[in-house]
């Protein structure tokens, strides 16, 4: 859980920020495991010793993957308009 000090527009300039890092730190692990599965595919056979220490570099990432961001939705209510006129109270004060 998150603590958030300040006002409200202080959270969402302080949460975009979080939110951009944490979606770089994404791409750049994607990028770090699609170049050493590159380097495995092409290397794998030749230098066995490289490539399982490339893997396990993969496993480690993956077990320390950061998450991805999560998108607040969109909450849009809809009541509907009543057809006919809403009678008056039958008693009054």
């Amino acid at each position: 859980m998150t603590y958030w000090s300040g006002n409200f527009s202080q959270f969402k300039k302080n949460k975009d920020e979080q939110d951009k890092i944490q979606t770089s730190a994404r791409v750049k692990e994607d990028k770090d495991i699609a170049k050493l599965k590159e380097f495995i595919a092409v290397h794998g056979a030749t230098d066995s010793s490289a490539a399982s220490s490339k893997q396990k570099v993969i496993d480690n990432i993956l077990a320390n993957r950061t998450e991805e961001v999560l998108v607040d939705p969109d909450v849009v209510f809809k009541f509907p308009v009543p057809e006919t006129k809403v009678p008056t109270p039958c008693m009054r004060l």
